[in-house]
Formats: C-alpha cells, structure tokens, sequence
C-alpha cells in the first residue's frame, strides 16, 4: 500500500514539473495575490533603506514539484524583487556525478528570468555517490546560468556587494566532512570582508550547514560537534559591533526545517525548511507533514526584506510554512 502511494506520489511531481516555465496552475495565482501584496508592504517599510530576495536551499532533484522556478519567476514580476539566492543540495547524491549534475541542471536552467546566486549545499558534492563532483564541475555548471557566483577566482567562498542597499553578502562553503571545508583561508577570508566593509554598511553571511547542529535532523536544538560552524561563528562573535559595518545575520539551510536562534553576540542565525517535496520534504522529521503535490505546499521558500533603517529582517513564506521576523 505505501510503494503504491509513493509511486502514485511520484507520477503525478512529473506530471506537475511539466508545468513549470508556463502558466501557473489557478491554486498558485490565487495563493500569490495576497502575498505579493504583504511583500509589497515590506518593501515599502524599508523607504529604500534595504534590500529584498529570494531565498531558497535544498532543491533535492528528483524529489522536487519543480513548480518554485515559475513561482519565484512571479513573485518576482509583480514585487520587483530582482535577487534570487539560493543555499545549495540540488541534488540528492546518490548516483553517478552525471546524474548529480543533470538533476542540478535541470532546475537551474529554470532560472533564465534572473541571475541567481548559487552556494553548495552538503549532498552536491555527491558524497555519497559513485563519483565525487569536484569544485571545478559544480563552478564550471553554476557559471552557466550565474554571471556573479563565484566571482573569487577557483575559491569556493565569494562576495557581492550592493552599493544601492550598502549590504555586502558573503557567500561561505560548508559540507559534512567536519574541519575539511570551513580552513583557515575561508576564515581569514570572511574576517577581511566584514573588516573591509565601509563605514554604514551591513554584511550578510548565507552558508549551506548552519553554525550550530551537525545532525541534520535535530538542527540547531542538538548543537552537536561541529566544528566548521564553531569556527566560523567565532569570527562572526570577535568582530559583531566591532567593525564599521553591522551583522545582519546568517542565513542557511541543511536541516529541512525552519528554525533560529540568537548568537551570545546578538546577531540572528536563521535556517529556512527545504523546498523538496513528497517523501524528500521530511525525511529528517517525521512531524513534519508531507508536501501534497497540486497545493501550494508543494514548494518552500522565503522573500526576504532586509530593512537597514529599523535593523529588521522580514521572511515571508510563499507555500509551506509561515513568515518570520527577526531583529539584528
């Protein structure tokens, strides 16, 4: 009964992917006409003190509606939101580099409409495949649909100003190997950029794993030992409200659940669930409830408005889960 159900479930996220870059289905439309409003209303707050984007992570190809590309495309149209970023595990990494690629591919050629920005998540290193993605085939394939990811050379780590809103994002490189990723280049690299930031401005900080909680499914509630995160929030804690520019906050993924917390230095580390759907979507939580396909909770993701002028961060939910707000 459960692998016909699961069969059936799969049958019709195909059916559903066939939809995305067309019209949206009624059920979207009809969703989106308040949200876009609500977000509109973030914006407006800022008096053009801040920035808004899209943030999503853990895409998880196959087990993915595929509906969120034409969703965010029109988010984006009616809200003038114009950033995408999105926090990595495009795939599952479970078959060849190959299949790993193509299934990142395939929602990442969705994106022609924008110039989104791209971090690795844990599983596209495919670690758990037959063949390793390197660095150089995840760059070579994000850089064809990214003109500024990437942007540090053969690094994996990088960063993009916005001299409009005066916020500097760092783009950071975390994975499941624990003390591999995160070495003291990375480190030095990030305490530079938040140094360096000019006088006024505001820095952003997005990785895959957040700082806290190397089990994925206890996230940030079982700290864990891991040792990458206690690295770099240790940076993050020597120079908050030390240099010439503010900590917004971290943002990541990994967990396949919302949550936050506070750091003892007072800025917010904030992961948001994953937009895989079906089976994908809870896997790490079995209270979570699954992701029906045909509903609007078949996707996850959040706008994100950052407001520089009250040092606030607005996350409104479009599809499964709530809005949030958080202080810096």
């Amino acid at each position: 009964m459960i692998r016909k159900w699961i069969a059936a479930a799969a049958l019709l996220l195909l059916a559903l992917s066939l939809y995305a870059g067309r019209e949206l289905p009624g059920y979207w439309a009809d969703y989106l006409s308040d949200r876009v409003e609500d977000i509109r209303a973030d914006i407006k707050k800022t008096g053009g003190q801040g920035e808004s984007f899209v943030f999503i992570t853990d895409i998880h190809v196959p087990h993915n509606s595929m509906m969120s590309p034409s969703v965010i495309r029109e988010v984006m149209a009616q809200t003038g939101v114009s950033r995408v970023i999105m926090a990595g595990d495009f795939m599952n990494a479970h078959a060849t580099a190959k299949t790993g690629l193509d299934a990142m591919e395939k929602y990442l050629s969705r994106f022609s409409f924008t110039d989104p920005l791209v971090i690795r998540g844990n599983h596209d290193t495919n670690y758990v495949g037959y063949e390793i993605v390197s660095d150089t085939q995840f760059q070579a394939l994000v850089r064809k649909y990214s003109s500024k990811s990437y942007s540090n050379g053969d690094k994996m780590y990088y960063t993009l100003d916005d001299h409009r809103s005066r916020i500097r994002h760092i783009f950071l490189d975390t994975g499941d190997d624990n003390k591999k990723f995160v070495e003291k280049d990375q480190l030095l690299y990030l305490e530079k950029q938040i140094r360096s930031a000019p006088e006024g401005w505001h820095v952003a900080v997005f990785q895959h794993i957040s700082l806290r909680g190397q089990e994925a499914g206890k996230g940030i509630v079982n700290p864990g030992l891991y040792e990458d995160g206690r690295k770099v929030k240790a940076v993050l804690d020597k120079l908050c409200g030390k240099t010439r520019a503010d900590i917004i906050g971290v943002f990541c993924g990994h967990s396949h659940t919302d949550f936050h917390m506070y750091s003892e230095a007072g800025y917010p580390i904030i992961a948001t669930t994953c937009d895989s759907s079906g089976i994908q979507a809870s896997y790490w939580d079995p209270r979570q409830p699954l992701r029906p396909a045909g509903t609007i909770h078949e996707a996850a993701f959040d706008v994100v408005t950052i407001n520089t002028r009250r040092r606030m961060i607005f996350m409104k939910r479009i599809g499964a889960g709530v809005d949030r707000q958080y202080k810096y």
